[in-house]
């Protein structure tokens, strides 16, 4: 899988840990089920996050305001709490519900600030995607304003030299 991929699919599941939180047991064992059948992946659940074992490392996602301990320390962050996070071995995924576009054009320039060299940007009035490259540090800005509902996805991945 390539990386913009796995972010992608990391803030996808991060992006669906608010709505699972308040799920029913039997719907979150019927999700959790097809999951595992269809992936082959074994998935474990514990309240508000969820654990997914595969044969490249383990995914984390979780619901709340919380940002991952391992996050790395100097990547910039968005000025709000987000809604949710996922983890995967050298990868994060935070996402953020309500991120106004002057939120995202802040953020842009808190990570060129930040030494970040811009490697994309498409953006249109509803519609932002951004790739950001330090060292071995990649960012990914990706938002959008679907019916009145602003999301933000913010990837970051630790790549090799």
């Amino acid at each position: 899988m390539k990386i913009g991929s796995r972010i992608l699919a990391l803030g996808v599941g991060a992006l669906l840990i608010p709505a699972l939180a308040g799920c029913a047991n039997p719907v979150e064992a019927m999700i959790k089920g097809a999951i595992e059948d269809q992936t082959g992946v074994k998935v474990d659940q514990d309240g508000d996050s969820f654990t997914v074992e595969t044969e490249e490392g383990t995914a984390e996602f979780s619901a709340g305001t919380e940002v991952p301990d391992t996050f790395p320390a100097g990547v910039p962050l968005p000025q709000a709490d987000p809604s949710g996070a996922a983890t995967y071995p050298d990868m994060w995924a935070l996402t953020y519900e309500g991120f106004t576009r002057g939120q995202v054009d802040e953020l842009i320039e808190q990570v060129r600030a930040a030494g970040y060299t811009e490697s994309s940007l498409m953006q249109s009035e509803s519609f932002v995607q951004g790739a950001y490259v330090k060292d071995e540090m990649n960012i990914t800005i990706l938002w959008s304003e679907q019916d009145a509902k602003p999301a933000l996805i913010y990837g970051v991945t630790i790549v090799e030299p």
